[in-house]
């Protein structure tokens, strides 16, 4: 309904104008600019332009919170990631900031650490993940992955034997995101920094 006739900039000139005026939809207007420019344009500065603009309106919601820094995840902006999800996790146990938020929040602020080279704060932040995981029976991104990024960081103090036990853990995990081909490829090469 939005890309009449498949028109993409027509579709975009529509979301974008009822984003600015409009009074019923906005938010969703919005919402939907927000995850064109993110999923399909890649575009870094529309995101967060939309991003900010639900963050303002909508301060206390933690899907848009947590979107945000996931936003600067994606680009690389470690310390800017790191700091809104320490905010999410000092708001855990408010309304809607619950073990799905403090999930994402652990994951990547162990990917700040990660790439800033502090590997025992990283590993610390993905023991915390763990623990808040232990309860879930089903494999989610964030377990997945976790285990993947506990191995790397075994592999780069040097434990060898602890980052074979983590992809090994893996291959035994649902396949999210191709982490059993980069366990295997890990189990084969030992990880170095550098390399993911």
């Amino acid at each position: 309904a939005f890309f009449p006739n498949g028109n993409r900039e027509r579709g975009l000139l529509e979301l974008n104008r009822t984003a600015q005026n409009g009074t019923y939809i906005q938010t969703e207007a919005v919402y939907f600019l927000l995850q064109i420019f993110y999923m399909y344009e890649h575009d870094r500065e529309k995101s967060i332009e939309y991003v900010t603009w639900l963050r303002q309106k909508y301060p206390d919601n933690p899907f848009f919170h947590t979107f945000e820094g996931r936003i600067y995840a994606r680009w690389g902006q470690w310390a800017r990631s790191e700091a809104i999800f320490q905010e999410v996790l000092k708001k855990y146990g408010m309304p809607g900031y619950n073990n799905a938020s403090a999930e994402q929040a652990f994951y990547y602020i162990a990917r700040a650490k990660f790439a800033y080279g502090q590997y025992e704060e990283a590993l610390h932040n993905l023991k915390q993940l763990d623990r808040l995981l232990a309860g879930r029976k089903e494999d989610v991104y964030w377990k997945v992955w976790g285990r993947v990024r506990q191995g790397m960081i075994y592999d780069a103090l040097g434990r060898r034997d602890e980052a074979v036990a983590m992809y090994r853990s893996v291959l035994k995990m649902k396949n999210i995101g191709e982490a059993h081909e980069r366990a295997k490829e890990y189990l084969k090469t030992p990880f170095r920094y550098g390399q993911g």
